[in-house]
């Protein structure tokens, strides 16, 4: 039997919140907002997934929303999504994205390559507010999960 001190403690990064969803605090799938560094600071990558019993409920379009809002400093989100994700794209455009293009043979799901198509938003009438990002994560650090 291990001791308590050749456990491995699990980690979840900052950017990456999980979508609970009723009472009972199971999750329902994540959202991930993982803001860049350096110059790129004002962009995010975006990834999301939720499992199929709540697919067509706005519960991905708002769980985004929100988890935006503790980047003010981003002001763009970029994904990337299967070109024959359907479902991810209907949430893309319902929250303004913009197809930027296609990339061919881009990434490998199941033993099968796969065309991604990259989507790119501003949200154009946000007010963003501009704070460092060194003050928002050690503010976000400090709060209590």
């Amino acid at each position: 039997m291990a001791s308590s001190s050749d456990q491995t403690k699990m980690t979840i990064p900052l950017h990456f919140r999980s979508i609970c969803l009723d009472d009972d605090d199971r999750s329902a799938g994540f959202v991930s907002i993982q803001p860049r560094s350096g110059d790129g600071r004002c962009r995010a990558n975006l990834g999301f997934a939720l499992i199929p019993e709540y697919w067509n409920q706005g519960v991905t379009t708002r769980a985004i929303t929100e988890g935006w809002k503790l980047f003010p400093e981003v002001a763009k989100l970029e994904a990337m999504a299967d070109v024959d994700n359907n479902g991810c794209h209907r949430v893309m455009e319902k929250l303004g994205f913009h197809k930027e293009g296609v990339l061919r043979k881009h990434t490998v799901i199941n033993d099968k390559l796969l065309d991604c198509s990259k989507d790119m938003n501003g949200f154009p009438g946000e007010n963003r507010s501009r704070i460092g990002l060194r003050k928002l994560l050690s503010s976000f650090k400090s709060s209590p999960p």
